[in-house]
């Protein structure tokens, strides 16, 4: 799909009873914010999308795919038609999340999974060609120690050959 394609799924949505949005600003910008009482906090944001951080991902995207994290859907809706990729996984630890990415049940290809990655990792031996941290924020870049226990564990979930790639490794934060 292209980006316009994926753009015009996204739906501005409010969940009852929930602190998680996703909307549009007023520069036509998708946004997933959570209410907190310190104030508004974005957890994701379609302009990321424009900087390239995320085209290393969908370059590389062969074989099996995992995703770590969901955000907008953008990921795994990307790379779907890509005859290269046999399975997408995607992990989002936020029920609220995926429940605001409702129209992704659409695409039956994309498989969603309600867990942390380190859970799914301790709970799942599937290998995988390519595993895609996007995981920003609470960014474990700042966390040595847990980048090192999520590395470990992501590379045993890798096939021979497999690539793992860290969103905050390609990011260009400057938006």
């Amino acid at each position: 799909m292209t980006s316009q394609e994926i753009y015009d799924l996204i739906q501005t949505t409010e969940l009852d009873g929930s602190d998680w949005h996703i909307f549009r600003d007023v520069e036509n910008v998708f946004l997933i914010k959570r209410d907190t009482p310190e104030g508004d906090y974005v957890y994701m944001s379609s302009q990321i999308w424009k900087n390239g951080s995320h085209d290393v991902m969908i370059e590389a995207a062969v074989g099996d795919i995992l995703i770590a994290g969901l955000g907008l859907g953008y990921d795994a809706l990307a790379i779907k038609d890509k005859p290269e990729v046999t399975s997408i996984d995607v992990v989002e630890i936020q029920q609220d999340v995926i429940t605001l990415n409702a129209h992704l049940a659409d695409f039956p290809d994309i498989n969603i999974i309600h867990s942390s990655i380190m859970s799914y990792f301790d709970t799942n031996e599937k290998l995988y060609d390519v595993i895609w941290m996007d995981i920003f924020p609470g960014d474990i870049s700042y966390f040595p120690e847990e980048k090192d226990i999520l590395t470990t564990a992501a590379n045993n979930h890798l096939k021979e050959g497999g690539k793992l790639l860290f969103w905050r490794q390609f990011a260009k934060l400057s938006l």
